[in-house]
């Protein structure tokens, strides 16, 4: 889970239900109260892992086949070059500095802007 605000969260929802295709996201804007489903992407190997927001409307989820990203709070995805079975993406280092990275089969300095995914230097 991922909680870019005090009311804002995002989870990934995994499923063992292996005829189901369409991956979704789950998201409350009121602090937990209410949820709502939001559709990640129709694919069945692209079994959800980690997820993690730099603010309400920017982040990431790592599938077991790679990773997406949306800029507009979960309602379009596109593909963002994380590795595969990205289970961990963090927004900040432990001492608070914002710093966006993923970990799953590499280790992998995310960029806020469109140059997401390249490995740490």
């Amino acid at each position: 889970s991922s909680f870019p605000g005090r009311k804002v969260a995002y989870a990934t929802i995994q499923s063992n239900d292996e005829h189901a295709t369409q991956q979704r996201v789950a998201k409350t804007e009121d602090g937990g109260l209410h949820w709502q489903e939001l559709p990640l992407v129709n694919d069945a190997a692209a079994q959800e892992f980690g997820i993690g927001f730099v603010d309400a409307k920017h982040g990431w989820v790592g599938t077991a086949t790679g990773g997406f990203e949306t800029r507009d709070g979960g309602h379009r995805w596109v593909s963002a070059p994380l590795s595969p079975k990205t289970n961990k993406i963090r927004t900040h280092a432990s001492d608070g500095t914002p710093m966006v990275y993923a970990i799953g089969t590499q280790v992998q300095l995310l960029e806020t802007s469109s140059q997401a995914g390249q490995p740490p230097g």
